[in-house]
């Protein structure tokens, strides 16, 4: 189970000190410099959750792909690191709300916006979904909501529409998931031109030849994470 060492619980002590002087800057460096130099799983562990509970969720996957990179036999908690499930009350309201496994919508976010509700992208993706603006405006428009433009920066709205979206590409392409996650990542247009040519009617070269690299890329990594979020959450996947 996650324990910590004196040092490291000191650390948390001083975190807490640092919080209540206001400034959770510096308590937010005390924790993840402790995380970064432990050496036991159990510690990282606790240091990871406690970075986790800071909203530091960045920081705490990624000091867990780099202990299992290292230890690829790590224990279940440092997994959990890895692959973690915060904005639980949200993801599993809008999961419920349209159908879809929660776990889905944590792979996707994962492999998105590693979780960041600020995250932007180049071509104008936003949030934790990453939804460019005429997609955001069209799962609005589909849900009947008035919404302003930085709402989408909201992680409980962004969920809600990004999961909207996924369910309904999950719809239109009869529930097949790499079929959907292509036209979440690619556009449904592009998807359904793949689908439907007859070159790809084989799986295996239809994951070759999708036209776009990014979303060739983006359905693998996201169906790998599913399959991880399944089997390491398994007691709670559907």
């Amino acid at each position: 189970p996650p324990t910590l060492d004196a040092g490291e619980a000191q650390a948390l002590e001083r975190a807490a000190a640092l919080d209540a002087l206001g400034r959770r800057d510096l308590g937010d460096l005390e924790v993840l410099l402790a995380a970064r130099g432990c050496h036991r799983p159990e510690s990282m562990a606790a240091l990871g959750q406690a970075l986790i509970a800071r909203g530091m969720v960045e920081e705490a996957m990624t000091l867990g792909e780099e202990w299992i990179a290292a230890h690829p036999l790590a224990p279940r908690e440092i997994w959990a690191l890895a692959y973690p499930r915060p904005f639980d009350d949200a993801v599993r309201a809008a999961a419920g709300e349209f159908g879809v496994d929660p776990h889905l919508v944590w792979a996707i976010m994962r492999q998105e916006s590693r979780f960041r509700p600020d995250a932007g992208s180049g071509a104008g993706a936003r949030g934790l979904m990453q939804l460019m603006p005429e997609t955001q405006g069209y799962v609005a428009e589909s849900l009947g909501m008035a919404l302003a433009p930085a709402m989408v920066y909201d992680p409980a709205t962004n969920i809600r529409l990004g999961t909207w979206y996924l369910a309904e590409m999950l719809q239109q392409f009869g529930g097949d998931l790499e079929h959907a996650l292509a036209a979440y990542n690619g556009g449904p247009g592009s998807a359904a031109t793949w689908r439907s040519d007859p070159a790809m009617a084989d799986r295996d070269d239809w994951l070759r030849l999708i036209g776009y690299g990014e979303t060739r890329e983006y359905v693998t990594i996201v169906s790998l994470n599913y399959q991880v979020y399944r089997a390491l959450y398994a007691d709670e996947t559907p």
